[in-house]
């Protein structure tokens, strides 16, 4: 049996490509959100789209999570180790993807950074559907968070608005080291083409005034409590949020959400595991009738594959327009994870990825 390994150094030399033309990469994950929402309500599709509970194991030093999906005619199982308190060294992920004739092992993927940037893509879909590249004047993004889902955010939303853009700030609460947030300031830099870079000004900073300027912001820690006051941001403001993924989470305050949802818009990735998971929208005790999927907003395949801008637009004025011109709008995205989200990233990758087949 012959099988191909893909390295984080290989995964993520692809993963860095996409983000420079991200209209693939936010193609590859429309197309599985359309699905997902799809599969919801038709039946006879859910042999197509499969994501079963995931199944953990208490290790000594570590909570191993087992997360299996089917999408895009593909069968795949992410493998996570979470460390506990304590324990150094990350969280390391592997995802295997599976032959769909023979069931034999294919492919073997560090995952460690395709979680963090097929949730991004799922954001930069979703601030696309509100604030569509082609037209709008996007000149602030401010992003809280100094990790992985931090520095993809930054990424590819710098990368869908770089006609406009002026700004990118990494938010640090007060109170905390800014170093893991510089840090990850300097891969940012390292990452964009020169003349992208040094048409921007970068900021790592505390002073919330900075909200003002922000026509994006991404929240993508595990706060418990909010990490702003709604009167901080500017009038309008979109918000990712990312970081709240447990009942007890929360990182914006219920006023906030509460406009959202009465004025402008939310969108979620999954209805029902943001019923369960998303400590902000279960805080606020929002109305869920009055949310909206992801993948009902986008245009289903082969669509999605052609020019994901486009459609984008497109999509927007059709079904976003209920949310009206008004400027003083906030909008939402809210995402907590799908499985079916790592499968469709995976099987990207694998067909730009030069790998090293070993046999076993």
């Amino acid at each position: 049996m012959s099988v191909t390994v893909y390295s984080k150094s290989q995964v993520d030399a692809v993963l860095l490509q996409l983000s420079r033309q991200p209209s693939t990469l936010l193609g590859n994950q429309a197309e599985v959100f359309y699905q997902v929402s799809a599969a919801a309500k038709q039946p006879d599709l859910a042999q197509c789209m499969q994501i079963p509970q995931r199944l953990a194991i208490n290790a000594p030093n570590h909570h191993m999570l087992f997360m299996p999906a089917r999408a895009l005619d593909t069968t795949a199982i992410k493998i996570v180790s979470v460390p506990k308190d304590g324990i150094p060294g990350g969280i390391p992920g592997t995802t295997l993807l599976f032959d769909d004739e023979t069931g034999v092992l294919k492919a073997v993927m560090d995952a460690s950074s395709l979680t963090a940037a097929r949730t991004a893509a799922g954001s930069a879909l979703a601030t696309a559907l509100v604030l569509p590249p082609g037209t709008s004047t996007v000149s602030g993004i401010a992003v809280y968070g100094s990790g992985a889902q931090a520095y993809w955010h930054a990424l590819l939303l710098t990368s869908l608005y770089e006609r406009t853009l002026e700004m990118v700030a990494f938010m640090v609460p007060k109170g905390r080291s800014s170093t893991r947030a510089r840090a990850t300031l300097d891969r940012l830099k390292a990452a964009l083409m020169p003349e992208r870079s040094s048409t921007l000004s970068f900021l790592v900073s505390e002073n919330k005034n900075l909200l003002k300027h922000a026509d994006i912001v991404c929240c993508c820690t595990p706060s418990t409590t909010p990490l702003f006051r709604m009167n901080s941001l500017k009038p309008g403001a979109h918000l990712n949020l990312i970081g709240s993924y447990k009942p007890h989470m929360q990182e914006v305050e219920e006023q906030l959400v509460l406009q959202a949802q009465s004025r402008g818009l939310i969108m979620v990735d999954s209805i029902s595991s943001c019923r369960t998971e998303a400590g902000d929208l279960l805080k606020a005790e929002i109305d869920w009738t009055k949310t909206r999927e992801l993948g009902t907003l986008v245009q289903p395949p082969p669509a999605v594959e052609v020019d994901v801008a486009a459609n984008e637009r497109e999509r927007s004025e059709m079904d976003v327009a209920s949310i009206g011109k008004d400027s003083t709008r906030f909008t939402i995205f809210k995402s907590v994870g799908i499985g079916a989200q790592d499968v469709a990233i995976a099987k990207l990758v694998q067909r730009f990825a030069s790998g090293q087949t070993v046999h076993v």
